[in-house]
Order: structure tokens, then C-alpha cells, then sequence
């Protein structure tokens, strides 16, 4: 194997396992390679010198039990072993007098993805006229009673902020698990609080997870949901 494409490997599978990425990830990588002749490997790396192509890293934005993943102390000692400068001065120009000036202070310098969500008036209403339309086949409030609701998008920022009891009560309690619902209800009522630990000793299940089994029960399919 040729010296230069051998170190290129070595120095991708490397920063692959610094960066927390899985063992199936590091380990496709590495078949991806030896199923590459030359010309083929030379084409992949002159694509990604001049075609921007990329390589995908995919890791979690937080170490599991495995201890896969990574955390923003070490994402950013890395970069700095690779010559990544993260903080810098920012020279701002006044949009009135066109002058410049330099901040005393460094900030970091980082390409974020934005995502502007679409938001209208009427589903900003954050609190419901009641609690008794509900869907039947998946047990949650609609209509009049829907005050609010929560996106995939969100429940990955609760996660990611170690928010598992927000998340928890946001699926669970308050998304068509009519005996969660109840039992919050009559804690609020005893108590003025809520804790979910006795929600869940109840073990009870939304009402769209048993929609979903019957569904997959008309079609001859098994479900572990």
C-alpha cells in the first residue's frame, strides 16, 4: 500500500475514534477503504480537495454508557491539536459611520446550521379552553383543548440538556397516556405538585402506541411497541 494513502487511513480512523464515533461507523470506514484500489482511492481524495466533498462523522452530542460520543470540552481540544483556532478578535463596522473597531474581547468562530421555524399567531395560544376534545385514536388533546406541542427537533434539546423528566412528561403524561394524565391531575389537585415517579410505577401506555398495534395486528405483523 502506498505510504501517503496508508497515513491518511491511519490519521481518518484515528480521529474518528477521538471523536466518539461508533465502532460500526469506524469499522465501515475502514472497509470502505480496503475495497479501494488506488486510482480509486487517489479519485476519492482529489474529489475531497476539489469538489468539497466531505466525509460524514456521525456521533452524539453527548457520551452514552458505552462511553460513545463526545462533549464540547474535548471536540474543542481536538481542534486545537489539528490548528483550529476557535476564538478570535471580531472587527465590527458601525453601519452608520462605516468605522471599524476591534473587540478587546476573543469570541468563538463557529459555522452553525439555522433553521427558522415557521410560527403563526394562532398556534402560539399557550393555554386551552379545556381538556375534553381529545383524538381517540391517539388519546391526545386536539382542538380547542390543544395548548401547545413538542417537535422531534425539541425533544433532541432535551436530551441534549440531560432534560429527561421534561421530555418524559411532554410524551408521556401529557400525549394521550389517559392514566398518567389522571394520576397528574389528582397529584396537582392533592399537592399543588407533580412528580413522575409514581406516574410511571403505573406502567401505562399512550393511547397511539395501542392504536399503532392494532393496525399492526390487522396487517399479521408482531410490534414491540
Amino acid at each position: 500500500m502506498d505510504p501517503k494513502r496508508k497515513k491518511f487511513q491511519d490519521e481518518w480512523l484515528s480521529f474518528l475514534a477521538e471523536m466518539g464515533a461508533d465502532k460500526a461507523q469506524i469499522k465501515m470506514n475502514a472497509d470502505k477503504f480496503a475495497l479501494m484500489d488506488d486510482d480509486s482511492f487517489k479519485e476519492l481524495v482529489r474529489n475531497t480537495r476539489e469538489a468539497g466533498m466531505t466525509f460524514p462523522l456521525l456521533t452524539f452530542n453527548m457520551v452514552d454508557e458505552e462511553d460513545e460520543g463526545e462533549d464540547h470540552e474535548t471536540v474543542m481540544a481536538i481542534g486545537e491539536k489539528y490548528g483550529i483556532v476557535w476564538f478570535e478578535n471580531l472587527v465590527l463596522t458601525d453601519a452608520i459611520t462605516g468605522e471599524t473597531s476591534v473587540t478587546p474581547n476573543k469570541y468563538v468562530i463557529l459555522e452553525v446550521s439555522v433553521r427558522r421555524l415557521v410560527q403563526h399567531m394562532y398556534k402560539k395560544r399557550s393555554v386551552s379552553e379545556n381538556e375534553y376534545t381529545k383524538d381517540r385514536l391517539t388519546g391526545q388533546v386536539t382542538g380547542d383543548s390543544k395548548a401547545s406541542s413538542i417537535s422531534k427537533t425539541e425533544l433532541g434539546i432535551l436530551a441534549a440538556k440531560s432534560l429527561d423528566a421534561t421530555a418524559l412528561e411532554g410524551i408521556k403524561a401529557r400525549a394521550g397516556d389517559d392514566e398518567a394524565w389522571a394520576n397528574m391531575i389528582e397529584q396537582i389537585a392533592a399537592t399543588g405538585e407533580v412528580s413522575l415517579d409514581p406516574i410511571l410505577e403505573l406502567d401505562s401506555r399512550p393511547t397511539s402506541l395501542n392504536t399503532m398495534n392494532s393496525f399492526f395486528a390487522g396487517m399479521m405483523l408482531k410490534s414491540t411497541l
